[in-house]
């Protein structure tokens, strides 16, 4: 074998041995070679890198023959035994592996150029790719499995093929003129960098095209032209502006490296633009504008007024279009973006876009500016839900500084009230696990004291948030927490919050002394009870005896009704419903026409929620309401 031969096989064993396609250069023997003839490349991120490309003849002729020794067989000279040849290729890496076969891993990344290649080698046997595809394949939905995606291979191959551009353009038409277009735009993108003379044929074929559904692909065509150095593409998008707008904004969106002048035509273009259905596509160019690096200041400023003036236009629908464009496309300068936020809000009153905002937002201080803000404008039961991915999205990015943003609102001069242990409670799989001994002053150990256990329910996944301040160095502030705690025990939660507190301490000196007044409040609470037990004018077993009999004749009578309506109208809903179902022995069930007997699966779901609610729901619902509001 050659040299190539031999990095390629290297190359291939080490794909199926990691499972991956990138890897370090100093991993991959030869990279240097391998890279000359463009079987990998270097990753743009990260130059020190390397990633498969998965379109290479070379790899794949080897991959091929690798396949066919795996399989003990040739690759059949059908197309749908071809394709399935490689399905079958990945089964049995999976399998040799000890991987399931609807799991998906890098196996799918390594062979997912083959297919593509089969077609390169069935062309150059004289097999018609471009009459199967016309003529012969059929909708996706009659077709055979192997052939399921086939538009995926087709256009990994079509760069690579013999045909002309006339016969590939006339491939792309028919898919363009389909709903299953993502692999012919996709395609469109990457064909100058993968055949740059094909891609100035097609286009130069394709522009004279009037129709609608053909203009993204020859918007696409023209980026892919731009970013592989072809010259004169800005004026090519002004002109493809004046008949389609929006694709034309597609085009000039995606150009690097422009000068000044052109940057200010953009600018221009856009501003003069009054056309309602360009909303999105308008926002979208400034927004890239604004994210430019190389655009000056005076212009950026102009774009940002701009941005605003869409936004407080009277059409509410333009108004959502734009804004919901900047969410996903301005991502730079925080600050500027989110006093649009309020610009918008203001307008609409749509605080639905809350939920989605701060997706490419790096700083939490703007998103806890703005629940202090609507927190103290009217906040509502329920108001958190609103908040809910923003949180989770800068917990996961930067944990330290969204802890220290939490922390900050149990200031007791802010008067925030419950906000804090709502945005706590706002963890996928529990609290989210602050540390309060972080919090600097008693005072503020105590607010979140008084907070957290006045949360009325699933105070179980407070509690390890909270009882770790038992260990505070401030006396006063590990006293109202054993107040506090003891309150829970003797009105709330009883037992089973003490028994919780006991799991989660140790047998320490100063453990057994923070629990022992934690286990007087429940001995008071079981004295009470007695007390009350003994006294039957408030044990509701006495007092309500009446009443529940008089229930229990209702709901034997309502019964004997039901029982009765069902003979007399045998072919009535409850009929049928009676004699189609049959309950087996209360935990199994079959249907009358089915011989299978089904067990009854057990569904539940609970948490633990504060007795004071419905001891006194009135008195509690105001506390709740009132707290930290005076």
């Amino acid at each position: 074998m050659t040299k190539i031969d031999n990095a390629v096989k290297d190359l291939i064993e080490k794909c199926i041995s990691t499972q991956r396609v990138e890897f370090p250069k100093e991993e991959i023997a030869n990279n240097s070679l391998l890279l000359d003839k463009e079987i990998i490349f270097e990753i743009d991120s990260n130059p020190e890198s390397i990633k498969l490309n998965p379109n290479s003849i070379e790899f794949n002729r080897k991959l091929l023959k690798e396949a066919e020794v795996y399989l003990e067989r040739e690759i059949p000279k059908n197309i749908v035994g071809a394709f399935g040849l490689v399905e079958d290729f990945q089964k049995k890496l999976k399998e040799e592996n000890g991987i399931a076969e609807n799991v998906i891993n890098g196996y799918g990344s390594l062979i997912k150029g083959l297919q593509g290649y089969i077609l390169h080698r069935l062309h150059s046997d004289r097999f018609d790719v471009k009459g199967f595809y016309l003529d012969k394949l059929k909708p996706k939905g009659e077709r055979e499995n192997e052939l399921f995606l086939f538009e995926q291979h087709l256009y990994r191959f079509l760069p690579y093929s013999k045909y002309s551009s006339k016969e590939i353009w006339e491939i792309c038409q028919r898919t363009l003129a389909t709903d299953d277009r993502f692999y012919v735009d996709e395609f469109a993108r990457n064909l100058a960098f993968n055949n740059f003379n094909l891609a100035e044929e097609i286009y130069s074929i394709a522009v004279r095209s009037e129709q609608p559904s053909e203009t993204f692909f020859i918007a696409s065509l023209l980026i892919g032209l731009h970013n592989s150095g072809l010259g004169g593409v800005f004026e090519k998008a002004l002109e493809l502006h004046k008949s389609h707008p929006q694709q034309g904004y597609h085009v000039l969106n995606s150009l690097k490296n422009l000068s000044d002048e052109e940057n200010n035509l953009i600018f221009e273009l856009v501003r003069n633009d009054h056309l309602t259905e360009s909303a999105g596509s308008k926002a979208q160019v400034i927004c890239s504008l604004i994210d430019n690096s190389k655009v000056n200041e005076k212009l950026r400023g102009d774009c940002f007024s701009l941005l605003i003036t869409y936004l407080q236009q009277e059409n509410k629908e333009s108004v959502k279009i734009v804004f919901r464009t900047i969410i996903y496309n301005l991502k730079s300068f925080e600050a500027e973006k989110y006093k649009l936020l309020h610009i918008y809000l203001e307008n609409t009153q749509d605080i639905s876009v809350i939920e989605s905002f701060f997706y490419n937002y790096e700083n939490s201080e703007y998103l806890f500016h703005l629940m202090k803000m609507i927190y103290k404008a009217g906040w509502q039961r329920g108001s958190i839900n609103r908040f809910e991915s923003a949180i989770f999205h800068f917990w996961n990015n930067d944990t330290q500084e969204t802890e220290k943003q939490i922390l900050e609102l149990f200031r007791p001069e802010d008067k925030l009230g419950m906000l804090p242990v709502e945005i706590i409670m706002t963890g996928s799989f529990g609290a989210i696990p602050i540390d309060l001994l972080k919090l600097e002053t008693k005072q503020q150990q105590a607010k979140a004291i008084e907070a957290i256990t006045l949360f009325p329910h699933t105070f179980d996944r407070l509690l390890p948030i909270v009882l770790p301040l038992s260990q505070s160095p401030y006396p006063e502030v590990v006293k109202f927490l054993q107040i506090k705690l003891s309150e829970l025990i003797y009105d709330a939660y009883h037992k089973s919050l003490l028994d919780d507190i006991e799991n989660l301490l140790g047998e320490s000196k100063e453990d057994k002394a923070f629990v022992r007044p934690l286990k007087e409040a429940y001995k008071n609470y079981k004295s009470i009870v007695a007390k009350k037990k003994s006294i039957n004018d408030l044990n509701p077993y006495e007092n309500e005896r009446d009443l529940m009999d008089l229930y229990s004749s209702l709901e034997h009578e309502n019964r004997a009704k039901m029982m009765q309506d069902i003979n007399e109208n045998p072919k009535g809903f409850l009929a049928a419903v009676g004699k189609s179902t049959i309950i087996v022995r209360g935990n199994s069930w079959k249907q009358e026409l089915e011989d299978e007997v089904m067990p009854l699966g057990k569904v539940e779901s609970s948490f633990i929620l504060d007795a004071r609610l419905f001891k006194n729901p009135d008195l509690q619902e105001y506390i709740l309401n009132t707290y930290d509001k005076r």
